[in-house]
């Protein structure tokens, strides 16, 4: 960490030295840190220049600065400007402030991205003056706290830190160059939305030998009311805090933030690109087809691939291609805006929903940093926090040995890292880029709707609103939780005698706005028997709390300390990380609530996890090296190991294992061969738009994704009665006769028989020419039409419920 402290001095031949080797003693105990003290001559006429010069020869912390323009603002101002440190520091010359609170001002400021002040009116604070300094000074202080309405004691103490978030935010805004700049600084921080922690401090009002004081009293006092006066009129009142607006965050966010978020974007995208990568190269080699899957819940896939297929081949409303009972077709929007990436660019179904996936990627990255940019000032903790957020997983492969796999309830029974998509963000990366698009939309409506409670902009809340209704047109799932989590912050807050009804006018925005899309669902799901069946047998339960925990990793335990330290660290009213907590208890009981849905709403629940965790990692680690004589390179490595160790082992173990399945499980669950895919393209080009499909589960998961066609039976989810509808397919290939087959196929509509490896293991094909005609045959493979069988019946689509 680099510290620069900053000494403006003025005409101090007589204690210039004795200062400056104070400070560099005092500064010492800052162990493992850069310090660069930089005396700031502010138009010395006397020796001033000849002995700074000097110490800046001597000692090669020390550097010397001249300004001809005297004021003290002006000189702190210019040395800040020209040394960029993680902290910067100043004191006045006389040294009133003894130097053994240095290190605890310096960490106030860095560990929380804010300002910390020294104080000589706190429990531990010792002061030596006299009776009439200290009235002035009660006086003084009592004016100055009502009329900014700041709860800093300590206004005009000249021993301040600011971390290099404040000087870069703030110090733009600070109009005065005198001795009221640091006064204005503290209160445009506190207005800023910083954290400004006051610093316990010994003060003396004795004077060093040869030195008198160059304040004069009466004339300082009269300007200070004056400039008082004259900030609280620039500043408005302390609502001006919440005056937060998206440009003003996307404003504190430098250049070289979003270098680094970009190149952390192209890393997650470059990393959850392995595995497929690998499956293409694997397919090169076996002269096969990679098929698209993954180890993460690899039955849904060629879902999402029928969505686009049908969208290439004309369809504006989606069908349900898994069952052949009648159902609503549905609008989503999502796989829609997919389905025409690849209709506009001629790309595979597989292709452009890796494109997608890809493509969105960049985005969930600069959302969720401008949402970090809300709560953190300083740019390391926000980068921090964005790494962890991309990067993290739980510890679930360190205790998956001791849990048994199984899949056959509905509950099912391993830690969530292991398995469930949404558990993290790296995992969702890797999965889909509808997983991508919601945790992206989930962020941006609770940000812009922080936003509108803190500046009270209605526009914000209809943002938020919007965002949600994209959200739940696609994602309905996700409507509890938002809905939720600001309902109970506002009223945890009206509890607390803090109603605003402003923000409750937000929020009716915001839910208004949303409504329609899951009254849409709603009616989807409800106004017919088939499609409420079907959504009662969508189970996707959340499993036992440990192995939430156990996947959560160590943020489902960090974040309360976090929470703790940041709500002392703030102070007062800490409402930005109330909603945080609000945050994590409202999801937290939600994906426990008697909803048939409950997994889905894990997503989005390590966002806030994350964000309150970090600030107890920071601890930890600074906790963990204080009083070690390690160089800095030595502690960032074996931290860096820790960190691995502690927070990535899952997002290690999910490109591995994705790795892995391909090379151990070939085909035909990852990979098809040349001839199953010359058969699923002939379905494509060679059958009719409304052709039913009869074939094993295992290919009537396949067909939909790559022919468009719709089956009798391929997916657990999507597929109506699918149990017995599986016995029958058994029945078909094992123990039915080729006349029996051809009368099954023409009570339900069956067109085309698909006879693979997998068919052909349950026992057999059709094989009468004068029942069975082969339409299609390559290799192993075949596709027999049903003669006589008539066309199936019109189908359309379940609810969008993937």
């Amino acid at each position: 960490m680099r510290i620069v402290i900053a000494i403006p001095v003025l005409n101090e031949e007589n204690v210039l030295r004795p200062t400056v080797e104070k400070v560099l003693a005092a500064s010492a105990r800052l162990a493992g840190d850069e310090i660069v003290l930089v005396i700031a001559d502010n138009g010395s006429t006397d020796k001033t220049r000849e002995i700074g010069t000097a110490l800046a020869a001597e000692h090669h912390q020390v550097r010397y600065r001249r300004l001809e323009t005297r004021g003290k603002g002006l000189a702190i101002r210019t040395v800040w400007a020209e040394n960029p440190a993680d902290v910067a520091v100043f004191m006045d010359a006389d040294l009133a402030t003894d130097l053994a609170a240095l290190p605890d001002l310096v960490r106030a400021a860095a560990d929380g991205g804010g300002m910390s002040v020294g104080s000589r009116f706190l429990p531990g604070s010792r002061v030596e003056r006299s009776l009439f300094r200290k009235i002035l000074s009660f006086g003084y202080r009592a004016f100055a706290r009502a009329a900014l309405e700041t709860r800093i004691s300590d206004l005009p103490c000249g021993f301040k830190a600011a971390s290099a978030a404040v000087v870069r935010r703030v110090m733009p805004e600070v109009a005065d160059n005198g001795w009221f700049f640091d006064t204005e600084l503290v209160v445009r921080a506190e207005r800023a939305g910083f954290a400004v922690r006051e610093i316990p401090a010994a003060w003396s009002d004795s004077r060093t030998p040869g030195r008198e004081s160059k304040v004069p009293v009466w004339r300082l006092i009269r300007e200070y009311v004056r400039k008082v006066v004259g900030l609280k009129r620039a500043l408005g009142s302390a609502g001006g805090r919440a005056d937060l607006t998206l440009g003003r965050l996307i404003k504190s966010i430098t250049p070289g933030e979003w270098r680094v978020v970009a190149v952390l974007a192209v890393v997650a995208a470059a990393a959850t690109s392995i595995p497929p990568l690998y499956g293409l190269y694997l397919a090169y080699i076996r002269d096969s087809v990679w098929n698209g899957r993954q180890f993460l819940s690899a039955g849904d896939f060629n879902v999402y691939l029928s969505y686009i297929e049908q969208v290439k081949q004309g369809r504006f409303l989606l069908v349900n291609l898994y069952t052949t009972e009648r159902l609503t077709p549905v609008l989503n929007i999502f796989w829609l805006g997919v389905g025409w990436l690849a209709r506009l660019f001629q790309l595979s179904p597989l292709a452009a929903f890796h494109a997608a996936r890809v493509l969105l990627i960049p985005p969930l990255a600069a959302v969720a940093y401008c949402f970090i940019s809300y709560f953190f000032r300083e740019s390391k903790l926000r980068v921090v926090t964005l790494i962890m957020f991309l990067f993290g997983s739980g510890v679930g492969i360190y205790f998956a040995p001791f849990f048994l796999v199984d899949a056959a309830g509905p509950r099912y029974q391993w830690p969530i890292d292991m398995w469930v998509a949404e558990g993290n963000a790296f995992m969702t990366m890797m999965y889909s880029p509808h997983f991508i698009a919601s945790l992206l939309l989930i962020l941006l409506a609770l940000l812009f709707l922080l936003l509108s409670f803190e500046s009270g902009r209605l526009s914000y809340a209809a943002a938020a609103g919007l965002s949600a209704l994209v959200l739940f047109e696609f994602h309905p799932f996700h409507a509890p939780t938002l809905y939720a989590v600001p309902a109970v912050w506002l009223s945890w807050r009206a509890v607390r005698g803090r109603f605003r009804a402003g923000q409750w006018l937000a929020y009716v925005v915001f839910a208004a706005l949303s409504l329609p899309a899951v009254a849409y669902h709603y009616y989807l799901t409800h106004h017919d028997q088939a499609a409420a069946a079907l959504l009662n047998s969508n189970l996707t339960l959340t499993p036992w709390p440990w192995h939430l925990f156990i996947g959560l990793g160590a943020i489902s335990v960090l974040w309360v300390f976090g929470f703790r330290l940041e709500r002392r660290r703030v102070g007062g009213d800490a409402a930005r990380w109330d909603f945080l907590a609000v945050w994590v208890v409202v999801q937290a009981l939600l994906i426990y609530a008697p909803l048939t849905f409950q997994r889905r709403m894990i997503e989005g629940i390590q966002f806030p996890l994350t964000l309150l965790a970090v600030p107890a990692i920071v601890w930890l680690y600074r906790r963990s090296w204080r009083g070690f004589k390690a160089g800095r390179l030595y502690r960032l490595s074996v931290s860096l190991v820790l960190a691995s160790a502690v927070f990535l082992p899952s997002t290690y173990s999910a490109v591995f294992r994705s790795l892995d399945v391909y090379i151990y499980d070939p085909s035909p669950h990852f990979f098809h061969t040349r001839e199953q895919a010359a058969a699923l393209e002939w379905l494509r080009t060679s059958t009719p738009a409304d052709a039913v499909v009869f074939g094993s589960l295992e290919s009537g998961n396949v067909i939909p994704g790559w022919s468009g066609r719709r089956v009798y039976a391929g997916h657990w989810q999507t597929t109506i009665d699918l149990v017995p509808k599986a016995d029958e397919m058994i029945d078909f290939f094992g123990s039915m006769d080729d006349r029996m087959k051809l009368k099954f196929a023409v009570d339900h509509g069956i067109n085309y028989v698909y006879c693979g490896p997998s068919e052909q293991a349950l026992g057999g094909c059709p094989s009468d020419p004068a029942l069975w005609s082969p339409a299609f045959r390559s290799g192993d493979t075949v596709i027999y039409q049903a003669l006589g069988a008539a066309p199936g019946p019109a189908i359309s689509a379940p609810p969008a419920s993937l």
